[in-house]
């Protein structure tokens, strides 16, 4: 396997993981939903997106921090989405 490859094949494995805890993520937001329809909360928390963006910008430091940024305000959107899905529905 040439070099190209095996950084592809590193690429692969990663994305994998990605996928997983994507998944594992949006089953806890649909647990979350369920939570804010139990007490009336909004889906929309800006204090808390506030501080895990605060949080995840300085895991990630100064040289990836807006890449990781731009990611989870992607990551915030679909788990809003789905929780005013799971809300609409009126479960799942």
């Amino acid at each position: 396997m040439n070099e190209l490859s095996e950084i592809r094949s590193e690429i692969d494995r990663i994305d994998a993981e990605i996928v997983s805890l994507f998944v594992r993520r949006l089953e806890t937001v649909e647990k979350i939903a369920e939570s804010k329809r139990a007490s009336g909360r909004s889906i929309v928390d800006a204090e808390r997106e506030k501080l895990v963006r605060s949080r995840i910008r300085a895991l990630a430091g100064e040289r990836y921090g807006n890449d990781v940024d731009l990611l989870f305000t992607a990551i915030f959107d679909i788990s809003k989405a789905r929780q005013r899905a799971i809300l609409s529905e009126g479960g799942r």
